[in-house]
């Protein structure tokens, strides 16, 4: 087992992420420019339909699973009824769910009109900067030089993305 799950989990999310934003900026841009909400609905039902049976199929919550625990599913089944039981938490995960389709519809339509899809995601990655800020605000993490160099590493990278004019 992987003993910082997070960070593998996190540079696979970012492969994904970069080949979703390609296909996406190619739909967009070079296949005949999907309208961008008809495009997010259909990878949402897509996702729903690939990620929901996987979920369901490694999650046990009598017996550990070493891919429900890669992936933290382990309780998936006893989450999902806590989450609509409890209406504070229900709130806070249709909110939250809210900003996601909605933040996925302006990135989707910024790789329209972009001139590669790596620009939009260095732009996009700048919430690093609010989730470290209100991190520290709503849920007491330090922020400690080491973070506060990586967001500017993040920063700098991102300019160098930028096009140059000739």
């Amino acid at each position: 087992m992987i003993r910082q799950e997070w960070f593998a989990l996190a540079l696979l999310s970012a492969i994904c992420y970069s080949i979703t934003g390609n296909a996406i900026f190619y739909l967009g841009k070079k296949a005949g420019g999907y309208n961008m909400i008809a495009l997010n609905f259909v990878i949402y039902v897509i996702v729903g339909f690939v990620i929901g049976p996987i979920l369901m199929l490694t999650s046990d919550s009598t017996k550990t699973s070493v891919v429900g625990e890669f992936l933290g599913t382990k309780n998936y089944n006893n989450d999902i009824r806590r989450v609509f039981s409890d209406r504070k938490l229900l709130i806070k995960a249709v909110a939250g769910s809210a900003m996601t389709i909605f933040a996925n519809i302006c990135l989707y339509s910024a790789y329209t009109s972009a001139p590669n899809p790596g620009m939009c995601d260095a732009i996009s990655s700048s919430g690093a900067f609010i989730s470290l800020i209100l991190g520290s605000v709503f849920l007491g993490s330090a922020i400690g030089g080491d973070a506060v160099f990586g967001m500017l590493m993040m920063t700098f990278g991102g300019y160098l993305l930028l096009p140059v004019k000739k």
